[in-house]
């Protein structure tokens, strides 16, 4: 399984992220790049909820707290491609996708997702949570059999020198390579991504316009 692309729109800000190579298949390295409101969260949260609602049983799925966000996600399947949509936080075109499992030692066809305060989608249990996410990410590739899979750490370098988190993300790109998964990192600084080469590197460059979302705020109504 491999995601392809995913874009957000969130009403004053918006992100488009495409982890396709030149060749038109999706890498399974990808590092992005960008300051806070660039859409690296949105991005990532999006294709979780999206991922997710193909193993809703719901007739309609939709996230009170998304009502003005609309995004799309784009996955390789085998040798198909499936899309998911949504709508002003209602999901309008579900994934069509069966295909995970998940048992207490492993994953196959899952989406991992951890940010600096959890790991989400999944709930492998841990007895130490005293290194972070850090020790989270690591117990899970270490302990667990994850396989083709996706995997996206958010704000890899939080808490860690340069050094240690070029380290870790030798060991993240290793670990996933060992069992044709695919991995997303992102970072604020561009540079702590050098060593997966530039082809592989995207820049949030947008992301939220915070002069409209102040205007937006003054226009309301004053009761």
């Amino acid at each position: 399984m491999r995601l392809r692309r995913v874009s957000v729109d969130w009403g004053v800000g918006r992100a488009s992220l495409d982890l396709r190579g030149s060749g038109g298949q999706a890498m399974p390295i990808v590092g992005v790049a960008g300051e806070n409101g660039s859409g690296k969260s949105m991005l990532r949260q999006a294709a979780i909820r999206l991922f997710s609602s193909s193993f809703s049983d719901k007739g309609e799925q939709s996230f009170a707290d998304w009502k003005g966000v609309n995004a799309e996600v784009e996955f390789d399947i085998g040798s198909g491609i499936c899309t998911g949509v949504m709508k002003n936080g209602v999901i309008v075109q579900r994934l069509a996708y069966t295909g995970m499992k998940v048992e207490d030692k492993g994953l196959r066809g899952g989406f991992l997702s951890y940010d600096n305060l959890e790991r989400s989608f999944h709930s492998w249990k841990h007895r130490d949570y005293s290194q972070g996410v850090v020790g989270i990410v690591l117990s899970d590739l270490y302990n667990k059999d994850v396989r083709d899979s996706f995997i996206w750490v958010d704000d890899f370098t939080l808490g860690l020198d340069s050094y240690s988190a070029r380290k870790f993300l030798d060991v993240l790109i290793r670990k996933t390579l060992e069992k044709d998964n695919q991995l997303v990192v992102s970072c604020h600084d561009k540079n702590l991504l050098s060593g997966i080469g530039d082809d592989h590197v995207r820049i949030l460059a947008g992301g939220t316009n915070v002069v409209d979302a102040v205007l937006r705020t003054l226009s309301k109504p004053q009761h």
